[in-house]
C-alpha cells in the first residue's frame, strides 16, 4: 500500500515494488532507501561546507592565531588554520546512514537486502553517526535537494517504529499509524493505484460546486472528493473511509439498537453526487469504500436515491495484494465495463 500511496515510486527505479513481496514494513522500507539512494548516487550526494582545523606549514583558509599560540606550533614553523571543506557530512546524510543501521538490525540477517544495506554503508563511511533520539527533523528542502523528501519521509517512519517499539514493544502497521494517517494513506492508496494503472479515467480529487439557485454559496462549505473517476459520460465518486473499529454504529439513544451506516458518511456521498449531477442525468454514481476492520462483515450494498446509484463497500487490506487489485478494478468497472 506505501508503494502505490507516496507518489514520486512511480517514477524511474521504483515501478517494481507494488509487485514484489515483502516479508514485512522494514523490508519494504529498505528497498525504497535502496532504490533511492542508487538513483541519488547518479546525481550525487547531497553536500555541505563543513568547518574543518588542522596544523600545517602552508596556510589555508583562515589563521586560528589564539589555536596557534596555544598550541606554541608557530616555533616549528606551522599554523592552526581553520577552512571549509565542501564536505558529503550532511545531516540528510546523517539521517539516511542512521536509519539504514537501524534497518540493519531490524530486518532478518538472511535478508538478501542487507548485503545492499552494506555497500551503501560502505560509500557513507565519512558521514558521522547521530544519536536517533536527538534527529532534527526540520529540514529545508530546495532544488539541489528536493529528492531527499521521500527518501527523509521513510527514514521518519522507520525511526518514529522503532523509538515507539522502544517504548511499547513492537507493533504493526496500523498501530504505528493513528487513524488519520491511516486514513491519508489509504486515500492516496486508492487514488494513485487508478493514477497508475486507469489513467484514461482521470482519477483525481475534484472540487464540486454547490448547485444554488441564485448563486450565492458564501459561508457554504467546500466540496472536494478523495477519487472521482470519469469514463465517458458516466463519472464515480469514491470517498475512502478508513476507522480503526466499527463500520457500522447503532443509535440507541433513539432506543434503535440496529447496526446502520454512519450518516455523516451517507450525507456527504449524497450531496456530492447530487451537487455533480447538475442535469439530474443519473450518470454520477457514489460510493462508500470502507477499509475493512477487524469487527465488521464484508460490505457489498447498492442503492437507489432519486435518481442515483449509490454504493457502500468494504476493502480488506489483510489480504494477498492480488485480490486487493482485483476488488478494485471491480469497483472501476461499475461505470467502465470493458
Amino acid at each position: 500500500m506505501l508503494s502505490y500511496a507516496f507518489k514520486v515510486l512511480n517514477e524511474k527505479g521504483y515501478q517494481n515494488l507494488a509487485s514484489e513481496n515483502f516479508q514485512d514494513a522494514d523490508e519494504l522500507y529498505a528497498t525504497i532507501l535502496i532504490q533511492g539512494i542508487k538513483y541519488q548516487l547518479k546525481r550525487g550526494f547531497d553536500h555541505t561546507y563543513v568547518e574543518k582545523s588542522e596544523i600545517s606549514s602552508v596556510v589555508r583558509g583562515k589563521i586560528n592565531l589564539s589555536d596557534t599560540l596555544k598550541t606554541q606550533t608557530i616555533l616549528r614553523r606551522r599554523l592552526v588554520a581553520s577552512y571549509d571543506e565542501f564536505s558529503i557530512n550532511s545531516n540528510l546524510n546523517q539521517i539516511i546512514k542512521a536509519t539504514l543501521k537501524t534497518l540493519k538490525r531490524r530486518i532478518s540477517a538472511k535478508s538478501p537486502y542487507q548485503r545492499e544495506l552494506n555497500t551503501i554503508l560502505y560509500l557513507l563511511a565519512d558521514v558521522h553517526d547521530i544519536n536517533i533520539h536527538q534527529i532534527n527533523w526540520k529540514i529545508q528542502y530546495h532544488r539541489n535537494n528536493e529528492l531527499y523528501k521521500l527518501l527523509v519521509g521513510i527514514c521518519n517512519l522507520v525511526i518514529s517504529r522503532q523509538l515507539q517499539s522502544e517504548k511499547s514493544g513492537e507493533k504493526s502497521l496500523r498501530e504505528f499509524f493513528d487513524d488519520q494517517r491511516m486514513c491519508n494513506l489509504y486515500e492516496h492508496f486508492i487514488l494513485n493505484f487508478y493514477r497508475r494503472h486507469f489513467p484514461y479515467l482521470s482519477p483525481m480529487p475534484a472540487h464540486i460546486n454547490w448547485n444554488s439557485d441564485d448563486g450565492t454559496t458564501i459561508f457554504l462549505p467546500t466540496m472536494r472528493t478523495d477519487i472521482t473517476l470519469t469514463s465517458g459520460e458516466k463519472t464515480l465518486i469514491i470517498d475512502a473511509k478508513y476507522y480503526e473499529s466499527g463500520i457500522l454504529k447503532s443509535n440507541t439513544l433513539f432506543g434503535d439498537s440496529s447496526e446502520k451506516i454512519n450518516s455523516g458518511n451517507i450525507y456527504q456521498i449524497y450531496s456530492y453526487v447530487k451537487n455533480k449531477d447538475t442535469f439530474h442525468s443519473g450518470n454520477v454514481s457514489g460510493m462508500l469504500l470502507y477499509a475493512k476492520t477487524d469487527d465488521s462483515e464484508d460490505l457489498d450494498l447498492k442503492y437507489s436515491l432519486d435518481g442515483n446509484t449509490f454504493y457502500v463497500k468494504t476493502l480488506d487490506l489483510n489480504q494477498p495484494f492480488e485480490l486487493i487489485r482485483a476488488r478494485l478494478i471491480q469497483i472501476k468497472n461499475l461505470i467502465d465495463n470493458p
